[in-house]
């Protein structure tokens, strides 16, 4: 057990102070996550951490719940409800990222651009992992393998849990189209369809 939780039960209170602590302690990213990790299993054996109070209405019957988000845009805390056949779009978060799956079955697949970048608006994409997570599944990505798309596989929602060094509401970041073979550059940007 990590030195920042407490015993008995752990709400989401609990781990946003401990990831607060850990962020504070100012260590290298991988660091980091190596700390929250465990925390982050631990939350998701919790069954009422979804809290109305939480829930945000994104229109066109999506929503996430908006945990916290840091007043200088470095960490932000939510749970987005991927619905079924609304994957989203293939993006970047250009920051690293913890995730850690609560309900359903969520197809994660990733890419890395293998292009120099020197065309504006355009990027080359290969594939690197297509997985397929459940409850419990936790996994870390990291710039510049963080190019991924979310998409729920079956009739139940997806949800999961992100920590990522970046407030997404108000970071830069890309939209990929694989097919064109193109980038787009947006901030503040909500990627789900």
């Amino acid at each position: 057990m990590s030195e920042f939780s407490q015993p008995g039960k752990y709400t989401m209170e609990n781990f946003i102070a401990d990831v607060q602590q850990i962020m504070r302690l100012g260590e290298a990213r991988k660091a980091i996550t190596q700390e929250i990790e465990p925390l982050l299993d631990r939350l998701l054996k919790e069954e009422d951490i979804l809290e109305e109070r939480y829930k945000v209405d994104l229109g066109k019957g999506r929503s996430t719940y908006s945990f916290y988000r840091a007043p200088d845009g470095s960490l932000g805390i939510s749970a987005p409800v991927f619905m079924p056949a609304k994957p989203t779009l293939l993006h970047d978060h250009l920051s690293w990222g913890l995730i850690g799956v609560y309900s359903g079955r969520q197809k994660t697949t990733r890419y890395r651009r293998i292009d120099d970048g020197s065309r504006p608006g355009r990027a080359n994409l290969e594939l690197l992992e297509d997985e397929i997570y459940t409850r419990g599944d936790i996994y870390y990505m990291a710039p510049p393998d963080d190019i991924h798309q979310v998409e729920t596989i079956g009739e139940e929602p997806g949800i999961s849990i992100h920590v990522l060094g970046s407030d997404n509401l108000r970071s830069k970041r890309h939209i990929y189209d694989l097919d064109k073979g193109t980038v787009q550059d947006v901030e503040g940007m909500i990627m789900m369809t």
